[in-house]
């Protein structure tokens, strides 16, 4: 029996997508607390950047990229993971998201000597594999010594057949440093989101538009890659020009935070939402679309930010409002929402996944 797995003997190889989005950030932090414990531990991003927010000293980082396309990418790719575990020679594999998973299922081997975790990053009510990946997520998932959802409620991945393997561990929320509300007249709100439908960035411009309308006075900035017209055409046809600034991709989130008095999230869907956490950390008020039950267990309505229904639009212009109107709930909703790094903390997390593993290992 092991009480610890995390230590200097253990050599620990994850696989993600990327380190640009969400899922890239939480390895990132992972991969410097497994570190810090004394692993072994590479990183190995799929087809994406291998440049990220956090130090990654200590840290082996592979890129792989493929020429092909479709299928011949798929194939091309779990030949280069073989490849990547075999030189490794890991203790431990770690999948992240699950078309990453899927590749690294169909390469990992039933007969094997190390762990092998796959960690789902999404609600899987809202979004689901498809087609042939779907196939090969499901083979990975039945390889898998264990499988990492965010949120109880996430549990229920394909059809709840794998229950008995989820096991429910949080992102760490790095701590933030604290910022406090600015002080002035105009109230300035802030969200770090991609375009994509799931992040609600039309939802938000809709609502704001109602909020200025009326006449408050306020400016909303949207930091993330903004590529179509969609975005810049109904900040255009809403006349919000002055209103709402579209601030472009950032690494620099500390800052962007500091320089803002409330952070809305307006996702349709959402995973574990790093950003709102790292909000939260930072001593920010926050907005939040319920888009899942597991984000009333991070805002407690009206205590530590607040809580809308699902794409309500009208009631999110009324919380901006309310905001606006009766700033001392800023405040307050910021000093309470601080208190998330308590619960969250790096090693707080990093003792959950060690606790994982070692269970996996005493119960082979």
């Amino acid at each position: 029996m092991i009480e610890k797995y995390l230590t200097d003997k253990r050599k620990v190889l994850f696989f993600v997508d990327s380190f640009k989005g969400g899922a890239g950030n939480v390895v990132q932090i992972l991969a410097r607390s497994f570190t810090d414990r004394g692993c072994k531990v590479t990183v190995c991003c799929i087809e994406g950047t291998t440049s990220g927010r956090h130090p990654l000293d200590g840290v082996d980082v592979i890129g792989v990229k493929s020429g092909w396309h479709g299928r011949l990418k798929f194939i091309d790719h779990i030949f280069k993971v073989k490849k990547i575990i075999k030189s490794t020679n890991p203790d431990c594999v770690i999948s992240f998201l699950f078309g990453i998973s899927a590749v690294v299922g169909a390469a990992v081997s039933k007969k094997r000597d190390y762990t092998f975790v796959t960690s789902e990053r999404s609600n899987p009510a809202a979004l689901k594999p498809h087609g042939i990946i779907k196939s090969m997520v499901r083979s990975a998932y039945a390889k898998a010594d264990s499988i990492v959802v965010l949120f109880d409620a996430f549990k229920n991945l394909e059809n709840s057949l794998f229950v008995d393997k989820c096991v429910t561990i949080p992102n760490p929320v790095p701590l933030m440093k604290p910022c406090a509300s600015l002080s002035h007249e105009e109230v300035t709100f802030v969200t770090i989101a991609n375009e994509g439908p799931a992040k609600g960035l039309d939802l938000l411009i809709a609502a704001f538009a109602k909020v200025i309308k009326e006449g408050h006075n306020a400016k909303l900035y949207i930091y993330g890659d903004i590529k179509s017209n969609l975005i810049p055409e109904m900040i255009a046809s809403n006349s919000l020009e002055d209103n709402v600034i579209l601030a472009g991709y950032t690494h620099d989130v500390e800052k962007v935070l500091s320089e803002s008095d409330v952070y809305i999230m307006p996702s349709r869907h959402e995973g574990f939402p790093n950003s709102l956490c790292e909000a939260m950390s930072a001593g920010k008020a926050c907005i939040a679309f319920e888009c899942h039950a597991g984000i009333g267990e991070l805002i407690q309505n009206y205590v530590n930010g607040v809580l809308v229904p699902k794409e309500d639009v009208d009631k999110m212009a009324s919380e901006i409002k309310n905001l606006i109107d009766n700033s001392e709930k800023i405040k307050i909703y910021g000093d309470n929402a601080r208190k998330i790094s308590d619960i969250y903390n790096v090693n707080a997390v990093t003792d959950m996944w060690d606790s994982l593993l070692a269970n996996i290992v005493n119960t082979r």
